[in-house]
C-alpha cells in the first residue's frame, strides 16, 4: 500500500472481520503502530492452537501470521484508523486487552481464581 495515514491509532483498538464483526481488542506494540499509521496494514505472528491433531502428527505447532489492515474511519471531523482482518480464527489467537473499565474486574476474577487453586493446592498438600 502506497497510501501514507496522517490519523493516529490508539493505545486500545478493536479488531474488526470484513463483516464489521467485533473479535478482540488489542493493545499493539509501537512498532505494529508505526507500521499501520505509516503503510495501512500488518501482519502480526500468532501460534497455532496446540489440539489433539498438531499434538498426533508430532509436529511442533507452527506459525501463522494474522494481516490486519487499517481503514480511515472519520466522524465529527476526526479521522480514526479502524482495523479489519480476513483471518478471523487466527485473530483469536492474538493476546487480547482489557478495556480500562473490565480491568478491574479481570484483576478482581484472576486473584479469586488465584486463591482457589492456592487453598485447593494447600488442601492436597497439605
Amino acid at each position: 500500500m502506497t497510501q501514507r495515514f496522517v490519523f493516529t491509532l490508539g493505545a486500545r483498538s478493536v479488531l474488526y472481520s470484513n463483516d464489521f464483526e467485533p473479535i478482540t481488542v488489542l493493545e499493539l506494540s509501537p512498532a505494529a503502530r508505526s507500521r499501520l499509521e505509516s503503510y495501512g496494514e500488518v501482519c502480526i505472528p500468532v501460534m497455532e492452537r496446540l489440539t489433539f491433531e498438531v499434538v498426533r502428527r508430532n509436529d511442533p505447532p507452527r506459525a501463522r501470521g494474522v494481516r490486519i489492515v487499517a481503514e480511515l474511519f472519520r466522524r465529527r471531523g476526526h479521522g480514526h484508523l479502524m482495523l479489519f482482518t480476513e483471518n478471523d480464527e487466527d485473530a483469536l489467537l492474538l493476546k487480547a486487552a482489557f478495556l480500562p473499565g473490565q480491568n478491574g474486574q479481570v484483576k478482581n476474577e484472576r486473584a479469586i481464581a488465584f486463591a482457589r487453586g492456592f487453598l485447593e493446592a494447600a488442601r492436597i498438600f497439605g
